[in-house]
């Protein structure tokens, strides 16, 4: 059972740092987010190869009883993180546009 997840993970993983690959050659994203983007995949290859490592960190000093609890809950707060930061750039762009329609139409009025 263990086995397949890992293969999932890796699979996953390496899937991912070729979407990143590709949208940097067609220009898509800068070299720094492809590198951000590389060492986010890297460590998911890592934790799904080794899956131990970080045994010590989560259940010694962060007194969690099981890997799976620790990773359920680092999910939530980045899916909340990232809700939090579509939520502004959505506000963002909305702004923008309101603005470009008001500027239309009073250059229509003139």
């Amino acid at each position: 059972m263990i086995w397949t997840i890992q293969i999932m993970g890796i699979l996953f993983a390496l899937f991912m740092a070729y979407l990143v690959f590709t949208k940097k050659k067609r220009e898509e994203i800068t070299l720094n987010e492809m590198l951000i983007w590389f060492m986010v995949w890297l460590s998911l290859l890592a934790i799904s190869v080794f899956p131990t490592m970080l045994d010590f960190f989560i259940k010694e000093t962060l007194y969690f009883g099981r890997r799976l609890d620790f990773f359920v809950i680092i999910g939530f707060f980045f899916l909340i993180g990232m809700s939090f930061y579509n939520y502004l750039a959505i506000r963002k762009q909305e702004k923008r546009f309101n603005m470009l329609v008001r500027k239309i139409t009073l250059q229509k009025k003139e």
